[in-house]
């Protein structure tokens, strides 16, 4: 089994409709928190989408061929 270094992740799906994100969280030896939630790609969805990832203490490292449509929704207004 491969151990654990982060103690909080995200992972991000990305649709045409929806995006669905899954956050995990916990100590690095303990079993994560997962919480999963679907939201839409109109722009208050994708700020709402950003608001909970700020709460949840996640910052964005930007990579992979989708990423341009978050960009505009997860930008500070």
């Amino acid at each position: 089994m491969i151990e654990a270094i982060l103690e909080r992740c995200a992972g991000i799906d990305v649709g045409k409709k929806f995006v669905v994100v899954c956050v995990m969280t916990g100590g690095a030896r303990d079993e994560p928190h997962t919480q999963i939630k679907k939201f839409g790609t109109i722009v208050s969805e994708l700020q709402r989408l950003a608001e909970w990832l700020v709460a949840e203490r996640l910052h964005s490292r930007r990579d992979g061929e989708y990423r341009q449509l978050l960009e505009a929704g997860l930008q500070p207004a």
